[in-house]
């Protein structure tokens, strides 16, 4: 009885879970959306894990290396980025653990973050006095800090010529690719950047004069809502703008102290 029905059962079974892979791999070859789809999360969760991995291959030190004798065992595994900048936190320890691979995923956050405020504020016309407000203009200040901290640390003397002895950007670009194309909207605005790191660069380098005005703007915007506002508005427009001067920057790993 029992048995007999699982065995005929199983046929139609197996036929349904062919057809739903078939059309898993046939989105994924086609690039085209398919909703709740386990194996588009799955690789949109695995590309990015090792879009990590591999920042942290090219541009940490060598995992517990107390000693530079020890480190020379992790040589194969890591460039010589670490050995030529390194990431000044400041007052924003806190913030941030120091590892230059952090500081490039914190900062690829924060540009996106700060395009979606600007798409905000443009859909929410008149200017607000609200918390609402003061967080849209905090993330435009945060990503214009992050546009200059990623402009120097790519532009680094010596950086480029590292990661290429290294094995170069390649894998970290052709898993950013893939992860923008199957990730959901907010992870693919971060990994996007890196899919073409010498056309990020490049677009990094002419947006320096747009992103340093966007700042001044959203500063004096937040100024004026810290100056008009009531006392919890204020006090979370004062913060915001005073965390402009705590980003973190890039510096030489001997003045890192």
């Amino acid at each position: 009885g029992g048995d007999a029905a699982a065995a005929a059962a199983e046929p139609g079974e197996i036929r349904g879970a062919a057809s739903y892979w078939a059309d898993e791999l046939r989105c994924l070859l086609e690039g085209s959306p398919r909703e709740n789809s386990a194996v588009r999360a799955k690789l949109a969760e695995v590309s990015s894990s090792a879009i990590r991995f591999h920042l942290r291959r090219l541009l940490n030190p060598p995992p517990h290396a107390p000693s530079r004798r020890s480190a020379a065992r992790y040589d194969w595994a890591r460039s010589g980025v670490h050995e030529l900048v390194a990431v000044d936190a400041g007052d924003a320890a806190g913030d941030v653990d120091g590892a230059l691979a952090s500081a490039v995923t914190r900062g690829l956050e924060r540009l996106a973050k700060a395009t979606r405020a600007r798409a905000l504020m443009r859909m929410t016309g008149p200017r607000r006095r609200d918390l609402a407000a003061v967080d849209a203009l905090e993330a435009r200040v945060m990503g214009a800090c992050a546009h200059r901290f990623l402009h120097r640390l790519l532009n680094w003397p010596g950086v480029d010529n590292a990661v290429r002895m290294a094995g170069g950007w390649g894998i970290v670009e052709r898993l950013a690719a893939s992860a923008t194309l199957h990730a959901t909207d907010e992870i693919a605005a971060v990994a996007a950047p890196l899919s073409d790191v010498a056309a990020f660069r490049a677009r990094l380098a002419a947006g320096l004069g747009d992103a340093a005005a966007d700042k001044r703007a959203a500063l004096l915007e937040l100024g004026a809502i810290a100056r008009t506002s009531g006392p919890t508005v204020s006090r979370a427009a004062q913060d915001a703008a005073k965390a402009a001067h705590l980003y973190p920057d890039c510096c030489a790993p001997e003045a890192e102290e």
